[in-house]
């Protein structure tokens, strides 16, 4: 059992791993393409979203070291931000309401990043106060695409760029620092 246990705190530390370079790349490439064609980056930003969705729809049901609660909640918010995902690339025509889709699926993530760090009082305090830092930041950046869907595309699309550098840099801290409980125990987050 410890083996399996062991193994699967590897693989989630590969996920987040992966994601967090994949966010950081997400990142840079939406900040280099600040004035290319909007519907291209709308597209781009799905199709991360895409994956994200289904890195957390894994993640919540391989993770056994997560409450019940927690796991639960990583496997509906990786359906519902797939689900997002997926209709902002059907709606791609209507430039505004993608926006709003992918913005609601950031929010989405960004809010489940945040409850490692409020309910998870096993992880390392350093640990939760960058989970909920991180969370709460990149939850005010959602709003503010979602509310100002008027602004101009530009800083919308820099504001999705700052959300996804966020996620990347703290997925990479986890997957780095493989945060330890205090019993013992090795834990693998998000």
């Amino acid at each position: 059992m410890a083996e399996n246990s062991d193994f699967i705190g590897l693989l989630i530390r590969i996920f987040n791993l992966f994601s967090g370079i994949i966010y950081i790349i997400t990142a840079i490439l939406l900040f280099a393409q600040i004035n290319l064609n909007t519907q291209n980056t709308l597209l781009f930003i799905s199709i991360i979203l895409i994956f994200i969705g289904i890195l957390r729809f894994i993640n919540g049901s391989l993770n056994t070291n997560l409450q019940k609660y927690l796991r639960i909640s990583r496997i509906i918010a990786g359906i519902i931000i797939l689900a997002l995902a997926v209709s902002a690339v059907a709606r791609g025509s209507i430039e505004s309401t993608a926006i709003i889709l992918l913005a609601i699926a950031v929010l989405i993530n960004s809010i489940q990043k945040s409850l490692i760090g409020v309910f998870e009082k096993h992880y390392p305090v350093w640990f939760r106060a960058i989970s909920i830092l991180g969370g709460t930041i990149t939850i005010v950046l959602s709003l503010l695409v979602i509310f100002g869907t008027s602004w101009d595309v530009f800083i919308l699309i820099i504001l999705f760029a700052i959300v996804f550098l966020l996620n990347g840099v703290s997925r990479l801290i986890n997957a780095i620092s493989n945060p330890i409980e205090k019993k013992g125990r090795k834990v693998s987050a998000r």
